[in-house]
This record gives C-alpha cells, sequence and structure tokens, in this order.
C-alpha cells in the first residue's frame, strides 16, 4: 500500500510492506513507471524488540522523498508512482501477482495521479 503526497518539489511516498515467510528488507520506490527505482527507508525502529527475535516478519512500514526532478517545471503531469518489497530470502515482489485480487494479492502497488503545478 502507498500513499503519495507532493511538497517542495519533491513527492513524498510512505506505505506498508508484508513480509509473509521473511523480513521484508528493502523497499523500492518509482515515479516513472518502473524505469527507475530509489529505495526507501524502512521504519523498523517501529517494531517493537519483543516482537523482533533477531527478525522480523510482518509488516513494517517504509517512506521515500523522491525529486521530482524533470518533472518539477511542467504544468500538469500524470505521475505512476510504483513499489515494490524484496524479502530477506531475495525474493522481489513480482510486477503482477498469480492471485489477481483480495487476500495474498502481491503485485507491485500502484499509485497514478496527476500533479497540477500553482
Amino acid at each position: 500500500t502507498i500513499t503519495c503526497n507532493r511538497h517542495d518539489d519533491k513527492i513524498h511516498i510512505k506505505g506498508v510492506a508484508y513480509g509473509v515467510d521473511s523480513s521484508v528488507c528493502k523497499v523500492e520506490v518509482s515515479i516513472d513507471g518502473g524505469f527507475n527505482w530509489m529505495e526507501a527507508t524502512l521504519l523498523t525502529d517501529e517494531i517493537l524488540k519483543d516482537d523482533s527475535v533477531g527478525s522480523y516478519h510482518g509488516w513494517v512500514r517504509f517512506v521515500a522523498d523522491v525529486d521530482a526532478g524533470t518533472i518539477k517545471d511542467k504544468a500538469i503531469v500524470e505521475i505512476c508512482a510504483l513499489a515494490r518489497a524484496t524479502d530477506s530470502n531475495g525474493n522481489v515482489q513480482p510486477q503482477v501477482s498469480t492471485k489477481q485480487r483480495g487476500y495474498l494479492y502481491n503485485g507491485w502497488s500502484i499509485v497514478q495521479f496527476k500533479r497540477v503545478k500553482n
């Protein structure tokens, strides 16, 4: 799940990632449809020490501030923000899940929106 806010020529992306069989060790985000990716910051300090015996399983929040770059001077631009996770076993979240909806859907999170410059 991801949400996006635009502020000061940066696009702030935040969301949650879930590790099923192992812990989430990396989340990457993209604002150009997946051509370029940057690593998000995992908020692992929020996980209670009692819940993380050496490693943790389950939900972890992430945040990223992506520079709007070449799109910041355009009046209107459509943005496709994506997020994908990698677990501690090296499994990268697939672009499209074999399960197409509902519980255990595992494809990339996608948020499409228009940025309008004031």
